[in-house]
C-alpha cells in the first residue's frame, strides 16, 4: 500500500538508513500534497520528542528546523543535499485526524523503534532462556554448560542466558545429567526448596499444584534444602529419596526407595515384591488418572512386573491376571476391588 510505502520510507529516513533516490522520492511525496506535508512534518516532531530533544516549530519553517534533525541523525556524513521544501501557505492544510490510519502506523512504528532499541541496549546477562513443555510432550535439551535435562509434560525450566552461576528454576519434572566443572555446584530452585549437586544423575518432581517436592537420585550425591535455611538439608546418596514437604517446610529422607522415579523418561515400569500401595501411586503419577481401592487389604498384595512402553489397559490385564482383583472404570476413576491378600 502507498501510505505504508512512504510510512517506511519517513522511518528509513528518521532512522538514518534512507538511500538517495528513496530520498528524492520521499521529498517528491511530501510536495505532491498538503496532507502529506502535514503529516510527515508531525512524524519529524514526534521522532524529535521521542529523542528527548527540543520540540521544533516545523509547521512554520520546516526547512530550518528539518535541516536541524538532519544534522542530529547524520551530522557532517551528509553527501545529498537536501531538496528545498518551499512554504505552500495557498493550499488548505488538511487536519492530521483524517490520517487518523496513518498517524496509528506511524505509532506502532515509533514504538517499535523504540522496543528495538531498548532491547539492543538491554545486557545480555539479564535475559531468561525458557525451556517449557505442554499436555503429552516430553523433551531433552543440553544446557550452557553441557549437562543435560529432560523435561517431563506440563514442565517450565529457566535459568539466566549467561549461566555462571548454574543456577535453574523448575516448576514440574525433570531428569537431570549434571557435568562435574571442577566442584562448581548446579542448583535447582523449586518454590521453598533447593537441590544442591556437583556432578550427578537425579530426578526432580516440582509440580506446583503437589504438594511434595521430591528429589530420587540415581548416581552421586544430591543436597536437598530449605531455601531460605540451609541448616534444613538431607543429603541423598545413590537410590536414595528426599521430599520437601511445602506445608510444614520440613525436609526429610524417604526411607524405602521410591521405585520408577523416572518412569516417565525410561518408559519403563518394573515393580518386585511391590505392595500395590506404591503400585497405585506409581500408576497415577505414570498415566495421570485416579485409583481407588476398595478393600484395604489389596494394598498388601505384592506385585512383580517388568514392562517397556506398558499403556494402562496393558497393566489392568497383566494386575488382574496376577492378583486376585477386579479393575473397572466408573466416570474418570478407576476402582479396584477384590478380597485382598492375607
Amino acid at each position: 500500500m502507498e501510505e505504508t510505502l512512504y510510512t517506511d520510507l519517513i522511518a528509513s529516513y528518521l532512522s538514518g538508513n534512507i538511500e538517495a533516490a528513496e530520498r528524492e522520492q520521499l521529498w517528491a511525496w511530501v510536495e505532491a500534497d498538503a496532507a502529506n506535508r502535514t503529516f510527515f512534518d508531525e512524524m519529524v516532531q514526534l521522532w524529535g520528542m521521542s529523542a528527548d530533544t527540543k520540540r521544533e516549530n516545523f509547521a512554520t519553517d520546516t526547512q530550518v528546523a528539518w535541516s536541524k534533525v538532519e544534522s542530529r541523525l547524520f551530522g557532517n556524513a551528509i553527501n545529498t543535499p537536501i531538496v528545498t521544501l518551499q512554504p505552500q501557505s495557498s493550499k488548505k492544510i488538511v487536519p492530521l485526524s483524517i490520517k487518523r490510519g496513518w498517524w496509528a502506523a506511524a505509532a506502532v512504528l515509533l514504538l517499535a523503534m523504540a522496543a528495538s532499541i531498548w532491547m539492543y541496549v538491554q545486557p545480555f546477562e539479564n535475559q531468561t532462556i525458557v525451556y517449557e513443555t505442554s499436555e503429552n510432550e516430553r523433551r531433552l535439551y543440553t544446557l550452557p554448560d553441557s549437562s543435560k535435562i529432560w523435561l517431563n509434560e506440563n514442565t517450565r525450566l529457566s535459568f539466566d542466558k549467561n549461566f555462571e552461576q548454574r543456577i535453574v528454576q523448575l516448576e514440574g519434572e525433570a531428569f537431570f545429567n549434571v557435568t562435574d566443572l571442577d566442584g562448581k555446584q548446579f542448583m535447582i530452585r523449586s518454590g521453598e526448596a533447593t537441590t544442591t549437586v556437583w556432578g550427578t544423575t537425579f530426578n526432580v518432581r516440582a509440580y506446583p499444584t503437589e504438594k511434595n517436592v521430591e528429589v530420587t537420585v540415581e548416581t552421586g550425591e544430591v543436597a536437598l534444602s530449605k531455601t531460605k535455611n540451609a541448616n534444613k538439608t538431607v543429603l541423598l546418596k545413590a537410590g536414595k529419596s528426599g521430599v520437601f514437604d511445602k506445608k510444614t517446610e520440613e525436609v526429610k529422607l524417604v526411607e524405602e526407595e521410591i521405585e520408577n522415579a523416572d518412569a516417565w523418561k525410561t518408559q519403563q515400569l518394573e515393580f518386585d515384591e511391590t505392595p500395590m500401595s506404591e503400585v497405585v501411586q506409581t500408576m497415577e503419577r505414570y498415566y495421570g488418572v485416579t485409583i481407588k481401592v476398595e478393600n484395604p487389604a489389596i494394598l498388601s498384595c505384592p506385585l512383580n512386573l517388568a514392562k517397556d512402553s506398558p499403556n494402562l489397559q496393558q497393566m489392568i490385564k497383566t494386575i488382574e491376571f496376577s492378583l486376585p482383583v477386579q479393575i473397572e472404570k466408573q466416570d474418570s476413576i478407576y476402582i479396584i476391588r477384590g478380597k485382598g491378600c492375607n
